[in-house]
């Protein structure tokens, strides 16, 4: 309560203040509910005579005007009017520069060009690229202008650009040369503005030479250059950051794991009250000029929601470490999604200051990993320990523009960072040890240690892994993914199969899947493709035969996925590079999902068929669709075979309802392409499917009751029951009243 009373008056009409009160005023009250103390109408009338005392004059005005009526307003509609002025100070404090700016994290905004005065270089201006060498010389030199690296306000003897002719290697800008005048001037012009849209490392944090009493550190930091016409989602969270008095103060901060270290600014430093220790820190980001830290200081955070989570970093104390995030108010006529999150930073679409930049020490383990999709072209949500953090797409954007194919059709994608995977540590011999490990475990098994044997020796075969060349054993940039056998016994085909750990930590404490995108789901979610499947006249059911594997993975990115391997102890070990998609990696199951759609976009044209089904009832490697008509479900079959053979996939468990179609489709088939199944039933996502009576089916075989039944025993007994349709809910809704008289009785686990 005191806490509460003794929040700061608001100083004028400022945003964040106002959203600030709002957050500990919905805080208080959350702490009086966890108390079980009931807000009535008194408790509801003296919170607002506490928070119209916080106000601001002209706020505490606007309010009576708006609620002058004989009804007493409640606290609700206090803080809805409050959230409202917010978003309308905001607004209107963004209309005042509406001007793009390229975000780059930790750096000063690009300047404008001299010539036309728009945001960008003057390397990049079209009218100057139009010019002649003449008319362009005699322009740097009438506008002070720098000939060698095309920036103002010096000149060639101060640049500090390490860059030059790239003709002649002297001291002036490519486009200055004389001679191939405009024909190499154009080239470079073409290959920087088609560079845009790639993945850069910046900006850099090098330390400087500076007195011997001062701190130097080597800091870097990897984001990517976003395009200045697109509006791009950063993940930011507002926090609350304890002051020298012992109060919590919201903060803004980004969350960066591309950064080696964490930063603040100089303003909100001062308005936390905190010390800070001299580290004169040189900090040279690219496309900007030097500028140096003020000094290093620590701080102690929590969320901006009630949690027992607590946080303390150290951060470097900078002026600025970016413009506003985003640049533009954005109009999200899709937030209703987001309403029953708990954000890290509700006001994310609202153009706001960046008060606090967290690197990679704290950026990812502040991220659970849980990733919710909220459909096609929007942002997605990850959860994290702030709240859920809103981002954009910017896996989905990488893999439009990196992804391939070879000369069979077969795709090569590219492994999505989100931060430099130079930044990790030694894993070599982690994975030594763990080897070690898996075949003492496997020598007490010989039928498991061969079936071991026959799966690694099948990837093997299958070019899915290459040896390692010796020239190349002691390549720097690389990843060791340990691995182990999960078996399953349900399974027709592999009973076990060898998973890759790409979680597995580091000697720098980060690990693979720590620097890899998750990426937003791209298929449909179970619930409705079970529905679509129940509404088909003649059913089809088919599995991706190893989908995975059928996709291969960039000769660049292959050194970040090594295994050490050998047949048996007495064997040397060996390092293997795997070359296609690997399970156990963060972005393994979108990488796939996303290459099916891809190969269903670009076939649409000659497989319509096929191409509706892949982008409608796949879900993961398991086909469930069909036809309304035996003839159609015939020519879908057949188109279905002949699209995922142009990608490199094969189709095969085949089952249906009419199993007589097969016979039509694979009538020159050697293979066993089809199941034919006349009383047996099969699974279907996980499902009991009986294809001759096409009915669901679900069977519960309870295990013996014990003398002393617990409470752990009764949710085991349910959690059995797999019903994602919800057809057995008259039966479960037993169990859990069950379950939730047994928490009413406060019965031990």
């Amino acid at each position: 309560m005191k806490k509460f009373i003794n929040i700061t008056p608001l100083s004028g009409e400022s945003s964040t203040q106002i959203l600030n009160l709002i957050d500990s005023t919905k805080e208080f009250v959350r702490t009086l509910e966890s108390l079980e103390y009931k807000i009535d109408l008194t408790t509801d009338t003296l919170l607002m005579h506490i928070i119209l005392f916080k106000l601001d004059t002209n706020s505490r005005i606007w309010f009576e005007r708006t609620f002058s009526t004989d009804v007493i307003p409640k606290l609700d509609e206090l803080l809805q009017f409050l959230a409202t002025q917010a978003r309308s100070i905001t607004s209107s404090t963004s209309k005042r520069n509406v001007q793009k700016k390229v975000t780059l994290v930790a750096s000063k905004a690009q300047s404008q060009c001299p010539l036309c005065n728009k945001d960008h270089s003057l390397s990049k201006c079209e009218s100057f690229l139009k010019l002649s060498v003449q008319k362009r010389s005699e322009f740097v030199k009438s506008n002070n202008v720098c000939f060698n690296c095309l920036t103002q306000f010096h000149g060639i003897k101060a640049c500090k650009s390490k860059f030059r002719c790239r003709t002649c290697k002297k001291p002036h800008h490519t486009l200055l040369h004389f001679e191939s005048v405009s024909g190499r001037g154009r080239q470079m012009s073409g290959e920087l503005s088609n560079s845009s849209n790639l993945s850069i490392n910046a900006p850099v944090f090098k330390p400087a030479s500076v007195p011997d009493n001062s701190q130097t550190v080597d800091i870097t930091s990897c984001i990517s250059n976003v395009s200045p016409n697109v509006e791009i989602l950063l993940c930011t969270a507002v926090i609350r950051v304890k002051d020298l008095w012992g109060n919590y103060q919201a903060c803004r901060c980004l969350l960066d794991s591309g950064s080696q270290a964490s930063l603040i600014t100089s303003e909100c430093l001062e308005k936390l009250g905190l010390r800070k220790q001299k580290a004169n820190i040189r900090i040279s980001c690219l496309g900007s000029a030097d500028t140096r830290t003020n000094g290093i200081a620590q701080i102690q955070f929590i969320p901006h929601f009630s949690s027992q989570s607590s946080f303390k970093t150290e951060v470097y104390v900078v002026n600025k470490i970016v413009g506003m995030l985003p640049h533009q108010n954005l109009d999200l006529s899709y937030s209703d999604l987001f309403n029953d999150l708990t954000l890290a930073d509700p006001m994310f679409h609202k153009s706001s200051q960046v008060d606090i930049l967290l690197g990679i020490d704290l950026a990812l383990p502040l991220l659970k990993g849980q990733t919710l999709s909220m459909g096609e072209d929007k942002p997605f949500a990850v959860r994290s320990e702030l709240g859920w953090v809103i981002g954009e797409r910017s896996c989905e954007e990488y893999f439009k523009e990196t992804h391939s194919r070879d000369e069979d059709g077969r795709y090569i994608v590219r492994l999505p960072f989100n931060s430099c995977p130079t930044q990790l540590g030694q894993s070599k011999q982690t994975a030594i040890r763990r080897l070690f490990s898996i075949e003492r475990h496997l020598s007490c098994d010989p039928e498991k240690y061969n079936r071991y044997r026959q799966f690694m020796n099948e990837y093997l075969n299958l070019n899915h892994m290459i040896v390692v060349p010796e020239s190349e054993l002691d390549k720097p940039n690389s990843y060791y993914l340990p691995h182990h056998a999960v078996l399953r016994d349900s399974s027709s085909t592999t009973k076990l199969r060898v998973v890759f750990d790409g979680s597995c930590k580091t000697s720098s404490g980060h690990s693979l899947n720590d620097c890899l995108m998750v990426g937003p789901c791209v298929q449909p979610e179970l619930f409705p493709i079970l529905i679509q499947f129940r509404v088909f006249q003649v059913a089809v059911c088919a599995d991706v035969e190893k989908m995975f594997r059928q996709i291969k993975v960039h000769e660049d990115d292959v050194d970040w996925q090594r295994i050490l391997w050998r047949n048996s102890p007495e064997d040397a070990i060996r390092e293997y590079r795997l070359v296609t998609v690997t399970y156990g990696t963060a972005c393994a199951p979108f990488l796939s999902t996303r290459t099916l759609r891809q190969l269903a976009l670009d076939e649409v044209k000659d497989y319509p068929l096929a191409s509706k089904a892949t982008l409608c009832n796949f879900y993961v490697d398991d086909l469930l669709g069909g036809a309304g008509s035996r003839e159609e479900a015939i020519q879908l079959v057949t188109e279905m075979q002949a699209m995922m053979k142009k990608g490199g996939f094969h189709l095969r468990k085949w089952i249906s309802n009419e199993p007589s179609i097969f016979r039509e489709v694979f009538i020159d088939s050697q293979e066993k392409e089809f199941v034919h199944l006349d009383d047996g039933d099969c699974k279907v996502l996980g499902l009991g499917w009986s294809p001759s009576l096409d009915v669901f089916r679900f069977t519960v075989v309870p295990d013996q009751l014990e003398a002393t039944y617990t409470k752990r025993g009764v949710l085991s007994q349910m959690a059995r029951v797999f019903d994602p349709l919800g057809l057995l809910s008259p039966c479960v809704i037993f169990m859990k009243i069950l379950l939730q008289q047994l928490w009413q009785g406060k019965f031990s686990w």
